[in-house]
């Protein structure tokens, strides 16, 4: 599905190709840069019961993502992604509410917070790299992938195994049943 964005005039896949640049030049996505490139600046906020959030200033017009430092560093990959993607897919919604976090009174509809998370999982997995990972290491059974090669995809693109998962399946792999404990 192809999601258009609102007033920001950058489209999913141009996203993804800045990050599969940032990619090839570090190997490593930098959630961080990837962020400042478009102009949006990512800070700290250490809160109990906060995750992350994407706020607008209006004096000057500016876009900041707030996203909580003692999480799991898998967890704030995701969250600064998520919130690239709603900067990406919904910034009116965004400029509207001047702030937009997974909090019941400043969430966005289910849908577009799916969408966000459907992004943030391309943005920090691009199909692309998966599969040039994934062929560069021999793990490639016929589309079908071991419980192994999918935790060290999970490691390699610095993401929980449970978003290496779903990107994984999104992108026609094959996966067994894998115990979360």
């Amino acid at each position: 599905m192809e999601i258009q964005s609102s007033t920001i005039q950058v489209s999913p896949n141009d996203i993804i190709s800045r990050a599969i640049g940032f990619f090839e030049s570090s190997q490593y996505i930098d959630l961080i840069k990837l962020a400042k490139s478009y102009g949006v600046d990512v800070y700290a906020r250490s809160e109990n019961d906060f995750n992350a959030s994407i706020e607008f200033s209006i004096d000057p017009e500016h876009f900041s993502i707030y996203v909580n430092p003692d999480h799991a560093e898998t967890r704030r990959r995701f969250s600064i992604a998520h919130e690239l993607a709603h900067y990406i897919l919904h910034s009116d919604e965004v400029k509207k509410n001047l702030l937009v976090d997974r909090d019941n009174i400043h969430s966005l509809s289910p849908e577009k917070e799916a969408e966000a998370n459907e992004l943030a999982a391309k943005i920090l997995m691009p199909e692309e790299l998966v599969h040039k990972y994934i062929e560069n290491n021999d793990l490639d059974g016929n589309r079908i992938l071991s419980e192994n090669s999918v935790r060290k995809i999970a490691s390699f693109f610095t993401v929980s195994l449970m978003v290496a998962i779903l990107r994984l399946k999104g992108i026609g792999y094959e996966l067994p049943y894998i115990a979360f404990s």
